[in-house]
């Protein structure tokens, strides 16, 4: 299985009042040509996909076109978005159904039951 992991997109983000748009479109391109070249099974994307919790909508658009973009040349990649401390749980989720259906996972966060009984299986 291969899996590409990558993480940091902070999409939405402006330097010093300079959109990025542009930078991060020449990256999911990139990225985009790499899950194909290198024949990925899955990609794994590990916090901060925006650089904010209420991302502009552009920074949004970015992200689901680079997904359709992304299956329609491999219709059978999962992708797997976990959200960051950038990241809004509940944005990152909301479309969980319609991503789900695509073979897309995200989790935005975990319950507090489950993160607690994971530290307490690992301390233990």
């Amino acid at each position: 299985m291969r899996i590409v992991h990558t993480a940091d997109w902070h999409l939405g983000q402006d330097f010093h009042d300079i959109p990025r748009e542009r930078e991060h479109q020449v990256f999911l391109d990139w990225l985009a040509d790499q899950l194909v070249e290198q024949d990925a099974d899955a990609l794994l994307v590990t916090g901060d996909i925006y650089d904010s919790q209420n991302p502009p909508i552009g920074a949004q658009r970015q992200l689901y076109r680079f997904i359709a973009g992304v299956r329609h040349r491999k219709p059978d990649l999962d992708i797997v978005l976990i959200g960051g401390n950038h990241d809004s749980a509940g944005r990152l989720e909301a479309p969980g159904p319609l991503l789900d259906a695509s073979g897309v996972h995200v989790v935005g966060s975990l319950p507090r039951a489950v993160g607690r009984s994971l530290i307490e299986t690992r301390s233990g």
